[in-house]
């Protein structure tokens, strides 16, 4: 009888591991998510993400390539519930920002998707994808409201600074004629169709060529957003877009492959998730990259070899790059009777002591490649050499800065979660300061030229003007620690001093 019994379980057990659902962890959903969506497979894709979902209800990044998936078939709205739900489990996730800042520009709702970028940056200061996606709205947008060709030129030469390529020149190209600088806009546009060219991309030319067209007209590009049509046609830039990014993104170490938009040392969503972004052509999943609606309809050439002529001879005629235009504004003479207001002085910002060990190695070159994947896809990481007894120097990546031990291991239980197979909460009060504080816009050339160096450098806000950064490099236990760095960035021309991060 106890042998009939035990027959009769281990049956129904097997019958039970048999069912679809009991072995459904077996099956790494979210990897299986991202190769459908590779393969333009959206529907199957489409039910991937939702089982890693159901598997895992607090899978942000599932959400986040879910809402790429639907933004490629066309449903934004459904995407921007997705997008939302990933920012809710993960409030600082910067691809989900951007991704959902595209669906909000898909369905016109510019003032929200200007929001979203925004705040894509506050949290990715290096998010190229996200200051591609916004100068692109300033640039080409109808509505005067919203137009604004000046900061559409610092945005756009932002992004073509951190990611040169054709998605961010057609940009800065049309943010130039949008402040009536035609010239520098035939010139830029004309580098990124000579692009084209080199890398062999005809197929692309055509698009391109009718913007290079309208410059030459002395003709910016105006878009209606609030009346851009929504059928599959018209989404197909934006199809091709999300999809370029989904390839584009790095992995973490022991994490998931994802695909990544851009970031200062973060993650990315559409069709990057640590995400990526969704406008223009960025990274996906992680970050989708956001696409340009199409301004001008342009009939597809008959072979690529026409296209290539037609190319060729258009950027042969391309006139000289003259100096560009001095746009003068009236000045309006100020009132008198009203004294000016007082400012306010912002508050100062506290020193964030802590940050979290996520890897080491002996390279340097590995670590700063390392930091670089994590932030590319939205996570804060930085590099900090130390001197271990009996090891020698070794290089350790971090990700993140915080206040207090408990927003430490509040961001490390999110860290294991994503499965980084090395997770350390550690205090590291001083760092390496570079200079003076600095504007912003202005740290990108300090940055660079460290980075030439060989030192992987990251920013904080002053501790006495939010407004102003500082250029970091390291993280130490104590002043003697950072000493040794601070030496030797001293013979290297650069001008340190340590202080409390």
């Amino acid at each position: 009888m106890r042998s009939i019994k035990t027959v009769l379980a281990i049956f129904g057990i097997a019958l039970f591991l048999m069912h679809p659902v009991a072995r459904a962890q077996d099956i790494d959903w979210y990897d299986k998510g991202r190769k459908l969506l590779s393969q333009q497979k959206y529907d199957e894709a489409l039910k991937a993400f939702s089982t890693a979902i159901d598997i895992i209800p607090l899978d942000y990044q599932s959400y986040n390539y879910r809402g790429v998936t639907r933004a490629l078939k066309g449903d934004f709205e459904a995407a921007i519930a997705d997008y939302s739900k990933a920012i809710e489990i993960r409030p600082r996730y910067a691809e989900a920002y951007n991704n959902r800042g595209f669906a909000h520009t898909r369905i016109g709702n510019l003032k929200a998707a200007q929001n979203d970028y925004t705040r894509a940056l506050e949290i990715n200061p290096f998010f190229a994808d996200a200051y591609n996606n916004k100068a692109w709205i300033l640039a080409t947008c109808s509505d005067q409201r919203i137009r604004d060709g000046g900061q559409a030129v610092r945005l756009a030469t932002k992004a073509v600074e951190l990611k040169p390529g054709i998605s961010s020149m057609d940009t800065l190209a049309a943010a130039h004629a949008a402040t009536g600088n035609f010239d520098a806009a035939v010139d830029v546009q004309t580098k990124a169709i000579q692009q084209l060219m080199v890398d062999n991309k005809t197929a692309e030319v055509p698009k391109y060529m009718a913007h290079l067209r309208s410059y030459r007209s002395r003709q910016a590009l105006l878009i209606d957003y609030a009346a851009r049509p929504t059928t599959p046609a018209a989404q197909s830039t934006q199809k091709a877009s999300l999809k370029a990014r989904a390839k584009e993104a790095p992995a973490a170490p022991g994490e998931k492959t994802k695909i990544v938009g851009t970031a200062n040392l973060p993650a990315t969503p559409a069709a990057k998730p640590v995400g990526q972004a969704a406008p223009k052509q960025a990274n996906p999943a992680a970050s989708v990259k956001s696409q340009k609606p199409a301004a001008v309809k342009t009939p597809k050439p008959a072979t690529a070899a026409q296209d290539k002529k037609k190319a060729a001879t258009a950027v042969k005629a391309a006139p000289p790059v003259k100096s560009s235009k001095t746009v003068t504004v009236a000045k309006t003479p100020k009132p008198t009777a009203i004294p000016p207001a007082r400012k306010t002085p912002a508050p100062a910002v506290k020193s964030l002591p802590y940050t979290i060990q996520v890897s080491s190695f002996r390279d340097p070159l590995q670590s700063m490649q390392v930091a670089r994947k994590l932030s590319t896809r939205g996570d804060p990481a930085f590099t900090s050499p130390v001197d271990i007894a009996g090891k020698g120097k070794w290089y350790r990546v971090y990700i993140g800065n915080y206040k207090t031990l408990a927003e430490a291991n509040t961001a490390a239980v999110d860290l294991k979660r994503r499965k980084f197979r090395y997770v350390n909460v550690t205090r590291k009060p001083y760092t390496v300061q570079i200079g003076e504080p600095i504007a912003q816009n202005n740290a990108r050339e300090l940055q660079s030229r460290l980075q030439a160096r060989g030192y992987f450098s990251y920013s904080l806000p002053a501790q006495t003007d939010p407004n102003r950064i500082r250029i970091l490099v390291g993280a130490f236990e104590n002043e003697q620690a950072a000493a040794g760095l601070s030496s030797q960035l001293t013979r290297e021309g650069f001008y340190p001093r340590i202080v409390l991060r």
